[in-house]
């Protein structure tokens, strides 16, 4: 349940960070990135963030694991 609300949480900021956020906000804002997805255009740009968010949150999901191995 505690996952669940921080997940909610986490995304509603992200999602309004494109509009407070200023040059930043539209950066690490996954709400700029799907405009163009959702009119059918693959931009490289946009490919590369997702790319890169999917392989940092692994990287990050692999170091957790390692750490509790080692305990």
């Amino acid at each position: 349940m505690v996952a669940a609300i921080l997940s909610f949480v986490f995304s509603i900021t992200l999602w309004f960070l494109s509009e407070v956020g200023g040059t930043w906000g539209e950066i690490i804002s996954p709400i700029s990135h799907l405009q163009s997805f959702s009119t059918g255009v693959l931009e490289t740009a946009d490919l590369a963030y997702y790319i890169l968010v999917i392989f940092g949150f692994l990287f990050l999901s692999v170091r957790v694991l390692e750490a509790e191995r080692w305990k």
